[in-house]
């Protein structure tokens, strides 16, 4: 049962490895610790909205990270553990074809995250948050780690808008969209 990789493939797994932990531990150590309030103080905004937007900002792009690169370690550990049934790990996994993908992910993850953050706030999404008041950090914070974890289903939810939005044959159903929208 022994490991199929190469030297070069066992090193690409560490590096990712390493990088993705990292951007869990940084992205986590910066939401829930006094590093977050000091990196948006030290960004010196005199106004009190723009620096809660700034930190809004922060949190959902960091939450998005953090959920993409659990995501994505999740993934590679699924990939790399040996098959209950045969004992050897999954023969179609290249780590050399995916490295990208797994290097690219939490950025992915993070700017989607604002993206739908933007479009729950412009009406195009309706999401029920009445938990959301007891403490303003852990709806963005769930928001942007959900939608990084679950970038594979958030994106045909986008698709559908586009295609909702920018129909060439019916307006009608845009308006329609919207005002289902407004009343969730």
């Amino acid at each position: 049962m022994g490991s199929s990789f190469t030297k070069v493939e066992k090193i690409l797994l560490s590096v990712l490895f390493l990088y993705l932990v990292g951007y869990m531990l940084i992205g986590v150590a910066i939401i829930f610790s006094p590093i977050g309030e000091y990196l948006i103080g030290a960004l010196n905004i005199a106004n009190p909205k723009t620096a809660a937007f700034f930190q809004l900002t922060l949190v959902v792009f960091l939450g998005g990270t953090v959920g993409s690169s659990f995501y994505s370690i999740r993934r590679l550990y699924r990939r790399m553990i040996p098959s209950y049934n045969t004992g050897k790990i999954l023969e179609q996994f290249d780590i050399k074809s995916s490295f990208f993908w797994f290097l690219i992910r939490p950025i992915q993850g993070g700017v989607l995250s604002l993206i739908i953050l933007s479009l729950f706030y412009a009406g195009f999404i309706g999401i029920t948050a009445d938990n959301a008041n007891k403490d303003p950090l852990y709806f963005p914070v769930s928001l942007g780690f959900l939608v990084g974890y679950g970038m594979h289903r958030v994106l045909p939810k986008i698709d559908q808008i586009i295609e909702i939005l920018f129909s060439v044959n019916s307006n009608k159903e845009a308006e329609e969209f919207r005002t289902n929208q407004s009343k969730e």
